[in-house]
């Protein structure tokens, strides 16, 4: 990994070029400066980086009240305990365990137990999973649900693309930290006054 901190011994030409050569060694690269009140990070940890903890968090278990099909919205629908709540996001990956019923029809000896499912919030104390309850037989009790930390893939893009003339769309990058909830275009304006003082060094 190669970190840059000083703003005035690397313009931004030298920054982009060892960006590039970072990218073609795959190597990760930041560069971080502070001025005043304001300051700028930038990392590219290259085309294809695995997350292996998206947030560091403990896994979470939650305690079950109830699994069955939805007809009308045709989902399967986990029911939490009263006084339970997730924080699971779209997409979190769940195995169960300790759930009575739920055999698989088509063989008894499996049953929901173990199954590692995806997640779509549809409240803090219910959630959809992408198995369908039809095939299990009816849910009977107990039950705790556990989230599964599942390697995600990040494409990171070079300073080079991010501070090209021609693209303007980093202005409006979804990476771009908000400064300041009262001014929200706060932060085009910063990012913009940082390309003009990186000019200027130039």
């Amino acid at each position: 990994m190669v970190v840059l901190t000083d703003l005035f011994q690397f313009n931004s030409e030298k920054q982009k070029s060892i960006n590039n050569m970072c990218r073609k060694t795959k190597s990760a690269f930041i560069t971080a400066y502070n001025n005043g009140l304001f300051g700028k990070v930038f990392n590219d940890f290259g085309s294809e980086f695995t997350v292996m903890d998206k947030d560091g968090e403990e896994l979470q278990e939650v305690m079950i009240k109830n699994i069955e099909y939805n007809e009308k919205k045709d989902q399967t629908v986990v029911t939490l305990l009263e006084g339970f709540k997730h924080k699971f996001e779209d997409n979190d990956q769940v195995s169960f365990k300790e759930v009575l019923g739920m055999k698989l029809k088509e063989d008894e000896e499996k049953s929901i137990n173990d199954v590692t499912v995806t997640v779509k919030v549809i409240n803090p104390s219910s959630f959809s999973i992408n198995e369908d309850a039809r095939n299990y037989t009816p849910y009977e009790g107990n039950g705790i649900a556990k989230q599964v930390k599942v390697p995600r893939k990040h494409e990171f893009r070079s300073l080079e693309e991010i501070e090209s003339e021609s693209d303007q769309s980093s202005f409006f990058d979804q990476n771009m930290l908000i400064s300041d909830f009262e001014k929200l275009e706060n932060k085009q304006i910063t990012h913009y006054i940082y390309k003009m003082i990186l000019e200027l060094q130039d």
